[in-house]
């Protein structure tokens, strides 16, 4: 009886705090100080979104605030432990220090959408406060964010923030998901990068699950205006043309643009890929305004080129005759920078770069006499043209960085 009496005591505080707050921060913030504890909500990938109250406990614990190891081993303890089947908000207890801490999961229409911790220094009635509380955060969650539906929930989702999200570190993936991983982790992958606008995605809350319904073994991580997808089990070419073409639908639907790899085996290279596609999709929207689905190896050089001005600059590498041919261009509205690169990109032949430049092969011969009168150079040597094309590209990268 004194516990139903608690429960109605704890329910009518928690419906306050809810009616009071429409924001996610001043709503923990009440929570954390009307029942004195430290509430903390991660997401899925174990990256802190709000806490208050905290700052004591991470002292305690001996982590950072930013530290995800933590969190990210909580959640595998969370996932390893027994639960009934259906059940979807179990509650991780856990003795830490002089206290216990709960972890409940925030499902948001069904979605997992992260956890919700709190620390406990008198453990009676820790898992229920704890569940409430999380339920109340759920519930302001769904006031506040826009939720993508998945329909597999649980450790599927956790593995797609984990593995795909902006923000991932791979080599932090939780104890206790061993199994997991290895079920929903299979090679071959494909791998897709998309980009669109922020406002497009709100408008399109079933892009998740439109994903999933079409391409059962797959993963997906969405963050503001990104949608990272990994296809899994991609061992047949019609799974391979399937996913491909499922990818090219998606991006054409978002109006966005997208850049998908090659098929790959091996799972340490998720990441690494991912990182790869980001520079892929934002060279290929600076080179190609007007393309909206690239391939991993569609502007290679532009990419060996990204990370070697990162290490190196532009400044005093290669040619500055190339100054010259740029100033002829300003000066008397010619076109030699944009036809030089165009025919050392088309491996110096003259008809492929006057049809990619919608020229006639005269007018091609003409300038590319004119640019040799400027540069004095031998364009058409094999080391002088590699140094040319390598020097326009990271010219290039220098000037987006100006921007």
């Amino acid at each position: 009886m004194a516990e139903g009496k608690e429960y109605e005591r704890y329910s009518e505080i928690i419906f306050g705090v809810l009616e009071r707050n429409d924001q996610m921060e001043g709503m923990l913030q009440e929570l954390s100080a009307t029942f004195d504890l430290p509430v903390i909500v991660i997401d899925p990938s174990g990256k802190i979104e709000f806490d208050s109250g905290a700052e004591q406990l991470y002292e305690q614990l001996g982590i950072e605030e930013s530290s995800r190891s933590f969190w990210t081993g909580l959640m595998g303890e969370y996932y390893a432990g027994e639960s009934t089947e259906g059940e979807t908000d179990k509650i991780l207890k856990k003795e830490v220090g002089k206290g216990l801490m709960a972890a409940g999961p925030l499902l948001v229409r069904g979605i997992l959408t992260g956890f919700c911790i709190t620390f406990h220094e008198k453990r009676r009635n820790a898992a229920s406060l704890n569940r409430m509380i999380t339920r109340a955060v759920s519930i302001g969650m769904s006031w506040n964010k826009q939720i993508y539906g998945y329909r597999d929930l649980g450790t599927k989702q956790m593995l797609s923030r984990l593995l795909l999200g902006r923000d991932a570190v791979p080599d932090q993936l939780p104890a206790g998901i061993e199994s997991s991983f290895r079920q929903y982790v299979v090679r071959p992958f494909l791998l897709v990068l998309l980009k669109t606008s922020w406002d497009f995605m709100k408008q399109s809350p079933h892009l998740h699950r439109e994903i999933c319904d079409h391409f059962e073994d797959v993963l997906v991580c969405i963050e503001e205006e990104e949608a990272a997808v990994l296809f899994t089990r991609c061992d047949s070419v019609e799974k391979q043309k399937k996913a491909a073409l499922l990818a090219e639908k998606i991006t054409l639907e978002c109006e966005g643009t997208a850049v998908i790899t090659e098929v790959f085996e091996d799972e340490k290279k998720i990441w690494k890929k991912r990182r790869i596609l980001e520079r892929i999709l934002k060279i290929g929207m600076r080179v190609e305004p007007d393309t909206h689905f690239f391939t991993e190896y569609e502007h290679y050089m532009e990419l060996i080129c990204s990370y070697a001005y990162e290490k190196l600059g532009a400044e005093g590498y290669g040619y500055r005759d190339l100054d010259r041919l740029a100033a002829e261009d300003r000066e008397k509205g010619t076109d030699f920078y944009r036809s030089l690169k165009e025919y050392l990109l088309s491996g110096n032949h003259v008809n492929h770069a006057a049809k990619n430049l919608y020229i006639h092969r005269n007018t091609m011969v003409y300038r590319l006499a004119k640019i040799h009168e400027i540069l004095g150079l031998d364009i058409n040597q094999p080391d002088i043209s590699r140094k040319l094309l390598l020097t326009m590209i990271l010219r290039e990268f220098q000037c987006g960085q100006k921007e």
